[in-house]
């Protein structure tokens, strides 16, 4: 059974991780997981996450955006799972990267 975990202040990447892991693994979903499949996945989710703001004049709604964001999320998430990617780390060195690149002027 899923247990649903809120609050961006309490949650943890791992917990968040077991949580996907979990719901691929109820289904039996687990071959599915591809490393191409999940990247494919990603940039689908997150063009359909693009539509919300395709037209200028257009307004975004905030919970079908909010469910886009947590398509993508939860997709990076598998792909972290399946790669074996620690996300803390990866974003850690992508920042420490980023401000040897980008300094502050």
């Amino acid at each position: 059974m899923l247990t649903v975990i809120a609050l961006d202040e309490n949650t943890t990447i791992s917990q968040l991780k077991k949580q996907v892991e979990a719901f691929r693994d109820e289904r039996k979903w687990t071959d599915l997981d591809t490393p191409r499949s999940l990247a494919i996945s990603i940039v689908l989710e997150a063009a359909e996450l693009l539509e919300h703001f395709q037209w200028d004049n257009q307004t975004p709604v905030l919970g079908k955006v909010a469910d886009e964001l947590a398509d993508v999320i939860t997709y990076c998430l598998g792909f972290s799972i399946t790669m074996k990617i620690d996300i803390s780390n990866a974003v850690a060195k992508k920042l420490h990267q980023n401000a040897v690149k980008y300094p502050v002027q």
